[in-house]
């Protein structure tokens, strides 16, 4: 119940229609975590909603650039992330030390999770399986149950200690991220076509091409899909392979990372941005631990 067959990856040159690389990421591996909301933000931008703007100290600013307009025809997940602006115009700020910013930062990332979570079951393509959270429990009694057997020997004979410990190492399984839901029919078929994508971009040129003449702009189109999918810099070296130059600079960066003849600006980007917030975020538990 815990465990579900991988069904066929066939290799499709573009994402699956109405969903973003959050959505893509979690039916690809049921989790999503603050790399995935990088890539949120930058598909945000890739489609004119934001701009992405790297200040002073590290600082990362998010500026709503179309109000609705630019926010229409966006999944859902990704339109709910506009949540962290104020309004058509306004902009969010984020340093390393800002505890406020750190502060909103946590909220919208608890949000963010529990926005894919809930499209999962709201689209049909997630449904609660097994035992749920009551299955790491019960490894984890299996566990304890073990302990007691060698500790204490109750019966005279530690070798009982085998059975709860055996369930323990065998249903560990229980305990993983995802091991409490499963996908239905036509999550699987998503998830086929999903995984087929990120195959797509994750897959040497030697292996699989993809043709980057008179449609070069697709290359940071689906830049923010490899981050999601943790592939960005094999996306990168395709587009070396196959154009003989290095890979364009999106134009959302604003300026931040452009000028530079590296693919190497898309893995700073993450980690800078990463880097800030969890700085901010740190600096803000900081204060309510002390």
């Amino acid at each position: 119940k815990s465990r579900e067959k991988e069904p066929g990856f066939p290799v499709l040159y573009a994402p699956p229609d109405g969903i973003g690389p959050a959505q893509a990421k979690y039916i690809l591996s049921e989790s999503v975590d603050r790399t995935t909301y990088v890539a949120t933000l930058m598909h945000a931008a890739e489609k004119g909603a934001v701009d992405l703007s790297r200040g002073a100290n590290d600082s990362w600013t998010i500026t709503d650039k179309a109000g609705p307009q630019g926010w229409a025809g966006l999944d859902a997940v990704t339109t709910d992330a506009a949540h962290i602006l104020g309004g058509p115009g306004s902009s969010f700020t984020a340093s390393k030390s800002d505890v406020s910013a750190g502060q909103r930062l946590k909220s919208e990332l608890e949000r963010f999770e529990k926005s894919v979570e809930n499209w999962g079951k709201s689209s049909g393509n997630m449904v609660r399986s097994g035992l749920g959270g009551v299955g790491g429990l019960l490894v984890l009694a299996g566990f304890g149950l073990m302990l007691v057997c060698v500790i204490w020997n109750p019966f005279s004979m530690s070798a009982v200690g085998l059975i709860p410990g055996g369930f323990a190492v065998a249903g560990v399984s229980l305990m993983a991220t995802g091991s409490g839901s499963s996908r239905t029919r036509a999550g699987r078929d998503l998830w086929s076509r999903v995984g087929g994508f990120r195959r797509m971009l994750a897959t040497p040129s030697s292996k699989q091409r993809f043709d980057f003449s008179g449609r070069k702009e697709l290359y940071t189109a689906y830049i923010p899909w490899a981050v999601a999918f943790e592939c960005a810099d094999e996306w990168a070296q395709k587009y070396r392979v196959e154009v003989g130059e290095e890979p364009p600079v999106p134009q959302y960066f604003a300026g931040a990372y452009a000028g530079t003849n590296t693919a190497d600006y898309v893995s700073s980007m993450v980690s800078d941005f990463d880097s800030t917030v969890d700085s901010a975020i740190s600096s803000y538990n900081a204060t309510q631990s002390s």
